[in-house]
């Protein structure tokens, strides 16, 4: 039987009923939390503190602790009060801008990037409580009289609770480095914390009958997956050679699965691999035993295997950097402008990655290295391998990041969580210098975007050679601030560029339909030289005007009283020669002298001389015997669309569906490869608009022009995925591996 959406009056009953003793529970547990956070906040600063790089640093945190025991209660007053008034806020009409795009208006920088640095973690727990969180929104969606509940608007959801936080923050005057760890704090004890009045509230709609029969949007994994693997007893063997990999070729999923199921698809993934990797040893192992002699194997003494801290000792000995150092061309030097790193550099340090892996294992002992450690050690070494293959990359951050190769492996091989969680934080900040890595980086002015931020960031995490986790917490959060005004400061940049683009398109293409108008009514009559200059240029840009005025409306009275006035002026400046033509009466020309001041000067002033000095040629006899035959229209002209190939046809149709905001590499005028972003595309002169990072134009490409360097190689559509860079090179890797071995 099919359902029906409940009544108005219905559908408010069942609200009252199972959401208003939820929201006092809710709200008591969120403001309990956030009690909570405030009594441990000040163990936490006092840490920050200790830890501080200098004095000016150390007394903010000591400010801080005050400032919040001051303001805590005020906080959580303005917090409660805002849960109480925005609770429900889904039930009311959609506005017509976000939250976060209200951010992005604001003026002010402080305030911007508080809102971007909260949106991220509340971006962060959606991804991480999807399934949860999708399962309410449909079920809200019944109680809102089957209008949709985004995401957003979840009574209590983390983007909720991160706009009201930061309304919290404005009354806390605190320093910046504060705040970071303040957001964390946030996170850590009310939104990471939310998942269980989601969960109370899903229960609550299930005994109420709304969607008891629901699917979870993504399925759980199976117990039988989850049980850990035993580790492979097999001789180790040297990571596989890592090529350019064609991602189609890899299964495609759901690329938002990826996130919501984030540590049950690493852990498969991860598994696999693992049993690639092993696969791979025993094919290695008998090899080398059909090469030994039965004598050598007798003799031969049983290996001891090394521990784990004697792996990490060997990542940490000092000869791996002196036996297989990375190239040194400048990119961790500060303020550095631009330096030189070609493909063959990129190869030259991919054999340098490989061989330091190769001294850790020949330092540990032969055949001595646990087979689990082997495991991490590989991956992560493939990892960097697809690192240095990546084409959206430049090769400058390629270089700076390899320095981080021998850092990685250590915090792998001490937590293996870091293959397996997408929250780690060592991974989050991996993910986030790659992905800011692509789109914000210079080649050609290194000292722009976000390269000195993730060059501080590489640079700092290679001093500090204990992992601290809240080291890494606080670079990412500094690197997302970062991102986030370039960002903003961008975005704004390419607003402007698109609305110039656009006003120039607009221009053009009233000047086209003038331009066409104008030789309609010209064409095959022989005119006066004079009219030639005039009709071509003060009048053309007279009817550009009139046309722009009425918002090419080509049923205006003002367009259709300038189309009569032209075709009189046509018949005014027919030359002796012309059948048709003849010299006008004195008053004629009085008359249409009148007309021309009172319509056209009135509009276009400036050009009164010119008007003035036409005038006076059509009432000039001797003018009339020098004449202009105007040309006529080729009304069988082909674009030069129809004329494309059969290949230009189905890359121009392929063109047609690229969204603004994709990423292209383009060939310029020197041979160089550069990065821009399809902007705006016109879609009546079907040409492309290209930016840079800074929101600045860089190029205006027609499609089939752009068509036709896709073909020759010329340009490129880079393909974005929303999976993270680790997981895509699992997936890589495992098809890497599974070819190897078949």
């Amino acid at each position: 039987m099919q359902s029906h959406p409940p009544t108005d009056s219905t559908a408010a009953q069942n609200f009252r009923k199972v959401l208003n003793p939820w929201k006092d529970e809710a709200i008591g547990f969120l403001v309990n939390n956030l009690r909570e956070m405030f009594k441990s906040a000040d163990q936490v600063l006092l840490e920050f503190a200790d830890k501080a790089q200098n004095n000016s640093i150390q007394t903010h945190f000591f400010e801080a602790m005050r400032e919040l025991w001051l303001k805590q209660d005020n906080v959580v007053s303005i917090f409660q009060d805002g849960l109480e008034r925005n609770i429900f806020t889904f039930r009311e009409l959609p506005s017509s801008t976000s939250a976060l795009d209200d951010a992005l208006s604001l003026v002010d920088k402080d305030s911007f990037e508080r809102n971007l640095a909260l949106q991220t973690i509340a971006n962060q727990a959606e991804k991480k409580h999807y399934s949860t969180l999708y399962e309410l929104t449909q079920r809200l969606a019944i109680l809102n009289g089957s209008r949709a509940v985004p995401m957003e608007k979840i009574p209590a959801g983390p983007k909720m609770l991160a706009d009201i936080f930061e309304k919290c923050v404005e009354v806390i005057f605190i320093e910046k480095e504060v705040r970071l760890v303040l957001y964390t704090l946030f996170d850590r004890f009310v939104i990471s914390k939310g998942i269980k009045i989601y969960e109370d509230l899903n229960r609550n709609l299930i005994t109420a009958g709304i969607l008891p029969d629901l699917k979870p949007q993504f399925a759980k994994q199976s117990e039988a997956a989850k049980k850990p693997k035993p580790a492979p007893e097999h001789p180790a063997v040297s990571g596989i050679e890592v090529t350019e990999v064609d991602e189609e070729s890899i299964t495609a999923e759901d690329p938002y699965k990826e996130t919501a199921t984030s540590s049950e698809i690493a852990a498969d993934t991860f598994d696999r691999i693992k049993d690639l990797l092993a696969h791979q040893r025993a094919q290695k192992m008998a090899a080398q035993k059909n090469r030994r002699r039965s004598t050598d194997r007798e003799n031969a003494e049983p290996v001891q295997v090394a521990t784990r801290q004697d792996v990490i000792t060997a990542i940490d000995d000092d000869s791996i950097a002196i036996d297989a150092p990375i190239p040194d061309v400048g990119v961790r030097q500060e303020a550095v402008k631009r330096v030189q790193v070609d493909a063959h550099l990129i190869v030259n340090i991919n054999e340098t990655l490989k061989k330091q892996r190769e001294l850790i294992k020949k330092l540990v002992g032969q055949d001595r290295v646990p087979s689990e450690d082997e495991d991490v050690i590989d991956i992560v070494g493939l990892v960097f391998e697809m690192m240095l293959n990546d084409k959206e990359l430049c090769n400058e951050v390629k270089t700076l990041l390899s320095h981080l190769h021998t850092p990685y492996l250590k915090i792998a091989v001490s937590d293996a969580s870091f293959l397996t969680e997408h929250e780690h934080p060592a991974r989050r900040l991996f993910e986030l210098m790659i992905a800011t890595g692509r789109d914000w980086v210079d080649p050609s002015d290194l000292t722009k975007g976000i390269y000195p931020h993730i060059q501080r960031t590489v640079n700092t995490l290679l001093k500090n050679t204990k992992y601290d986790e809240q080291v890494f917490n606080k670079l990412a959060m500094e690197l997302t601030e970062a991102h986030a005004h370039l960002s903003n400061k961008q975005r704004i940049s390419e607003e402007r560029t698109v609305e110039v683009e656009k006003g120039r398109a607009k221009l053009n293409q009233a000047k086209d339909i003038a331009a066409t108008k104008t030789a309609e009514l010209m064409q095959h009559k022989i005119l006066i030289r004079d009219a030639e200059h005039f009709l071509h240029g003060p009048w053309l840009d007279y009817l550009t005007l009139v046309l722009l005025r009425s918002d090419f409306n080509q049923e205006s009275e003002s367009w259709l009283q300038a189309l009569s006035l032209c075709k009189k002026l046509i018949q005014f400046s027919l030359s002796s020669e012309d059948p048709n033509g003849g010299m006008p009466s004195s008053q004629a020309i009085a008359d249409l002298s009148s007309e021309m001041k009172e319509i056209v000067g009135s509009l276009i002033p400036h050009y009164q001389a010119e008007i003035e000095s036409f005038l006076t040629a059509l009432g000039n006899s001797s003018k009339r015997e020098t004449s202009y035959i105007a040309p006529a229209i080729d009304e069988d002209e082909v674009s030069d669309q129809a004329h494309a190939s059969e290949a230009i046809e189905e890359q121009i149709n392929k063109l047609r569906e690229v969204a603004p905001g994709t990423w292209f590499n383009l060939i310029n005028e020197e041979g160089e490869t550069i990065k821009v972003k399809m902007s705006w595309f016109n879609p009546v002169t079907a040409n492309f608009l290209f930016v840079n990072q800074t929101g600045v134009k860089t190029a205006v490409k027609s499609i089939r022009q752009l068509a036709i360097e896709i073909i020759e190689e010329k340009a490129e559509v880079l393909e974005r995925s929303s999976i993270p860079f680790i997981d895509r090179s699992f997936r890589a890797i495992k098809s890497l591996l599974e070819k190897s071995i078949h």
